[in-house]
């Protein structure tokens, strides 16, 4: 739609006025909108969102389009985040500008039906780490009631509650695993700190010479051998 506006010159003692038209320029590219195209809708809970599974397009005013590095794009859930059965949709924004756009498309997550904890009995924690995932631990899900749609995953794969791991007296400590909607709390067994050992020191230091943190390491030592720094 045009719009009409007066120009004033003004020279000296001199004034003049002139009126013009301004209308959107019917040539112009400008980004109205973006959509969000699904190659790959129905998931597993924690299956992860692939890059190729999404197209995103640019939407412009002279009607045309083209598609946008999803790079540049913000997804939630994030690509690569596992999914769970609560996640009813994928969005997308891409700003241009100051401006944001949106787009949102349906997917569909298969909960979890049962899970079953392989390990848990000599699974282990390493006390003192923020946070820890157990060892020797892994969790087999499936999706179906004869329980031939399944995976198995250790717990690296899963998420669970971010805590400092402290041991009870008897040595063990209590986590809550995250299986899709369900928070599990197993009791496992946590290694102690059985020493220290720091590296990267000189042997010797003159009087006026400056020790930084980037100059050395210091480690924990767990009674299975381990060292973290």
């Amino acid at each position: 739609t045009a719009n009409t506006t007066t120009i004033t010159f003004v020279f000296g003692e001199a004034k003049a006025t002139a009126s013009i038209s301004v209308a959107p320029n019917p040539f112009a590219k400008i980004v109205t909108g973006i959509e969000l195209i699904a190659a790959k809708t129905d998931y597993l809970a924690f299956d992860t969102l692939p890059p190729t599974a999404f197209t995103v397009k640019a939407l412009y005013s002279n009607g045309t389009s083209e598609l946008i590095d999803p790079s540049l794009c913000t997804f939630y859930p994030e690509l690569g985040e596992p999914l769970s059965s609560e996640h009813k949709s994928v969005k997308v924004s891409y700003t241009v500008g100051n401006t944001e756009y949106t787009a949102e498309t349906a997917i569909n997550v298969q909960p979890v039906l049962y899970h079953e904890f392989i390990g848990a009995e000599t699974a282990y924690l390493y006390e003192g780490l923020t946070p820890d995932a157990p060892r020797g631990l892994s969790v087999t899900v499936y999706f179906d009631e004869a329980r031939t749609l399944s995976k198995t995953l250790t717990t690296f794969d899963i998420p669970y509650p971010e805590s400092t791991i402290r041991a009870n007296e008897l040595g063990k400590t209590t986590i809550g695993i995250i299986v899709d909607t369900q928070t599990v709390e197993l009791e496992l067994d946590v290694l102690p700190i059985s020493g220290y050992k720091i590296t990267g020191l000189n042997e010797v230091y003159y009087y006026g010479d400056a020790i930084t943190l980037d100059q050395f390491r210091a480690y924990a030592i767990y009674s299975d051998g381990a060292t973290v720094n």
